[in-house]
């Protein structure tokens, strides 16, 4: 419904001139395409005319949002030749609105704008300055709060009236403690419209906090933090970057939901749509895995579209040793037939260091080798020769390594793991399992895991035929692998085998067939009453160690495996 007055004044009028005081009310106006109706319109300005010129000077224009006034001075100029101009004042105090379905809305915003337009020769051009002094406003799924970080906007532009093309040829926009950022558009209401921009300073903190994170929302990204500086330009068309180039100055990343973080980082950052690819060199003077530790580093890398190519060797430093990254190509990135090539060697590492920082039983010794021909297609991850590693004074190797849904919510393993020559003392001793000594050979053949958790396996650890170092078990390691096979627990502790620390033995021996969450174990050989050797014993006193249980259920299996390493030694009484 509209409700307009109209009053006309006379209040001058000589020789070529006259003046009139127009003023109009309307009550409402309402329209789908306005965020809320407006209410109690108000426009008055002071009307000259003479035989050349028409002007609106001192001009009013005055309505409600939702209760909220917004006002605009405002001052226009036209000519008999078609020639124009105007200038414009708009502000508005503690404005608070809320769209109705509450993707947009403010909050005790304040702004100020001014603007002017000059139109001549069949183009308009025009400039405006905008401050957002304090206020806060929300524009799905985007929050801004000016008060803690008031904004000013600057902008100039052409209008070709034949055309209809607008272009921006100079912008600026200053957020206090967020950003610095001028730049440039052409074709700017054409479906491709081109932006450039030049990034004076950047504090990625709060722009990403602000501006970026709100829309990685429930996904593996929502707890990445950023921090440090940055500089460069941008370019983008239809609102897609074709091409970045950015300093980064004592800049940091940490991610809750990946456990990594790197930070004092610098370099250059580079990327292109186009091309053979753009060069990129960071360095960073620290990070971490997990509470795993990485030294400095430098990386240099190429970038082009989705594919991200090392140009140099990469060594990252990390528990007494090294990763050096040999080869890493990566094509079509973040796309769902993403492949990746990998080779790295494995300097060695202190695996005490190495698993207190990932909580893991702490090792003795140390851990090294090659990873050879690690690939990535079609959301596997599959290694083309085996993985050799050197642990506990032995060898470790995996073969037939295969991820299925590599980066998925639920990711799938196959491999088969072979142990060679271990040593017993440093195995247990990494355990608190009670004292072996010895060594050991092991093999799990066609081993799965989901959700990095085994499903099944079978699995085999035996002393080996001819190893001929000093076998000694103690009373502890015996009590424990009898618990385990479901054989009294505390026997050593009573009678006279109580006096001895520990006893010579000939062959361990343990297997488990892990399928449906039971695990069906097995010994060296078998015992009378159908039960298994698990520990042969030799010379006097001889202490045979048998299993009874057949069948047991693997959580409950891990979880007295755990009880068997946390339980203090053995009292003799």
């Amino acid at each position: 419904m509209f409700r307009i007055a109209l009053a006309l004044f006379l209040f001058a009028c000589s020789g070529h001139a006259a003046a009139l005081r127009v003023q109009l009310d309307v009550g409402s106006i309402e329209h789908p395409a306005l965020p809320a109706p407006l209410t109690k319109l108000h426009f008055d300005c002071a009307l000259v005319t003479s035989a050349k010129v028409l002007s609106c000077a001192d001009g009013t224009l005055r309505a409600a949002v939702q209760d909220q006034t917004v006002e605009v001075k405002f001052d226009g100029r036209l000519q008999r030749n078609g020639d124009w101009q105007a200038k414009a004042k708009a502000k508005a105090r503690a404005m608070t609105l809320s769209e109705l379905t509450g993707r947009y809305a403010t909050d005790k915003l304040d702004f100020d704008l001014s603007a002017q337009i000059i139109a001549k020769a069949g183009h308009i051009d025009g400039k405006a300055q905008a401050a957002l002094p304090r206020g806060q406003i929300y524009i799905e799924p985007v929050f801004v709060d000016f008060g803690a970080a008031p904004a000013t906007l600057e902008a100039t532009w052409k209008f070709g009236i034949a055309g209809g093309r607008l272009d921006v040829p100079q912008f600026e926009i200053v957020q206090n403690g967020v950003m610095h950022i001028a730049g440039r558009a052409t074709k700017v209401m054409t479906p491709r419209p081109e932006i450039e921009l030049q990034i004076e300073d950047l504090l990625l903190a709060p722009v990403f906090t602000t501006y970026a994170q709100p829309f990685l929302a429930s996904s593996r990204l929502e707890k990445l933090s950023l921090s440090g500086r940055a500089h460069g330009s941008v370019s983008l068309i239809a609102a897609s970057p074709t091409r970045i180039a950015l300093q980064l100055e004592g800049a940091g990343l940490e991610s809750e939901s990946f456990s990594t973080g790197l930070s004092g980082l610098d370099g250059s950052l580079a990327w292109q749509s186009q091309g053979e690819g753009a060069e990129s060199r960071l360095h960073w003077t620290s990070g971490h895995v997990a509470d795993l530790k990485l030294g400095a580093a430098e990386l240099r890398f190429r970038t082009s579209v989705r594919d991200v190519t090392l140009l140099a060797p990469l060594r990252i430093p990390l528990a007494g040793g090294a990763l050096n990254i040999r080869q890493l190509a990566v094509q079509r990135a973040g796309q769902a037939d993403m492949a990746a090539l990998f080779d790295a060697e494995i300097e060695p590492l202190d695996l005490p260091t190495l698993t207190r920082a990932f909580g893991w039983p702490e090792f003795g010794g140390q851990l090294g080798g090659r990873l050879p021909g690690l690939s990535l297609k079609d959301g596997e991850l599959t290694l083309s020769g085996a993985l050799t590693a050197r642990a506990f004074d032995g060898e470790v190797t995996v073969d037939g390594l295969r991820v299925l849904d590599a980066f998925g919510r639920v990711p799938r393993v196959e491999a088969d793991i072979r142990l060679r020559d271990l040593d017993l003392a440093a195995v247990t001793g990494a355990f608190s399992f009670g004292r072996i000594e010895g060594r050991l050979d092991g093999d799990v053949q066609d081993l799965r895991l989901l959700n990095w958790q085994p499903i099944s396996f079978k699995a085999r650890l035996a002393t080996p035929k001819d190893d001929e170092s000093r076998h000694r078990i103690s009373q502890r390691a015996i009590d424990n692998i009898s618990s385990i096979g479901g054989g009294p627990t505390g026997v050593l502790s009573r009678g006279a085998l109580r006096f001895f620390k520990d006893f010579v033995y000939d062959r361990i021996g343990w297997s488990c067939v892990l399928a449906k969450g039971v695990c069906t174990m097995d010994g060296i050989e078998k015992a009378r009453n159908g039960g298994y050797v698990l520990v042969k014993g030799r010379l006097v006193p001889r202490i045979d160690v048998v299993g009874y249980s057949r069948q047991v259920d693997w959580n409950t299996f891990i979880a007295q495996l755990k009880d068997a390493r946390n339980t203090d030694n053995i009292q003799v009484r």
